[in-house]
């Protein structure tokens, strides 16, 4: 009977993988095209730092303005 245990199951999963092989071939220039990617992606996620900013001063903008509503529900905010 097989029991339910976690380590039961990684200490089969660790034979599996020490066993595994493969002869498949990776494509031509594979690792360059992986890191290239990975490159690409950071550019594009990584915000700069002026839009960091304007974002903070945003939102502390907004908060500023549900704070006067909290004390004064009739309190229009500023343009």
């Amino acid at each position: 009977m097989k029991t339910n245990e976690p380590g039961n199951h990684e200490e089969a999963l660790r034979k599996v993988l020490k066993e595994w092989r493969t002869d498949a071939a990776l494509p031509t220039r594979f690792q360059e095209a992986v890191w290239r990617r990975i490159e690409r992606t950071e550019r594009v996620q990584t915000p700069t730092a002026r839009s960091s900013w304007a974002f903070i001063a945003r939102v502390k903008g907004e908060l500023g303005e549900r704070y006067v509503r909290v004390l004064d529900p009739y309190q229009t905010p500023r343009q």
